[in-house]
């Protein structure tokens, strides 16, 4: 028996986008990307060394803002903000919030904060675990099952690929 020809298919780069923020130790960078992975516009705004919590919402959602402003995607495409952030993110079993083991998020939780003054869904994660995922999509460890990645600055922050799968 003899199926019908294959066809090949590939996605629609307008049918969505993504935000990601990063909060970093001095900045926050902003990118927005199609379902393609093709980087449409990056923002950065440079903060210094000790930003509050409140300084880097705001200019996050300013961010925001202007990525969309910049590449003409309406708010309807954006399928959601990850956010990158320094230091231990978790979620405890059955809650649907990330929780934040840093001082500076100890009243704002960024997530829902971050959601509220922009509208999308935001979801966290440790950012060098996020750099280690870019490294096994895209970067060195691209094809390499098992690595360790370092994230070297005012920190050292590190992600390991353990079987193609980032371990938190």
């Amino acid at each position: 028996v003899r199926g019908r020809p294959g066809e090949l298919v590939e996605i629609n780069p307008s049918s969505g986008a993504a935000i990601g923020i990063e909060f970093a130790d001095e900045h926050i960078r902003g990118v927005i990307g199609d379902v393609s992975h093709e980087i449409l516009a990056e923002r950065e705004m440079q903060l210094g060394a000790d930003y509050s919590a409140s300084q880097a919402l705001s200019s996050a959602q300013s961010i925001v803002t202007e990525l969309l402003e910049v590449t003409r995607v309406t708010p309807s495409r954006i399928l959601g903000i990850g956010l990158a952030i320094a230091g231990s993110v978790y979620r405890p079993e059955g809650e649907k919030s990330s929780k934040f083991l840093s001082p500076m998020w100890e009243i704002l939780n960024p997530t829902q904060e971050l959601s509220l003054r922009t509208g999308f869904h935001v979801v966290a994660e440790n950012s060098a675990n996020l750099a280690a995922f870019a490294e096994l999509l895209w970067g060195a460890g691209s094809g390499i099952e098992d690595f360790i990645f370092l994230k070297i600055g005012n920190s050292i922050d590190g992600g390991i690929s353990f079987n193609n799968q980032i371990i938190t």
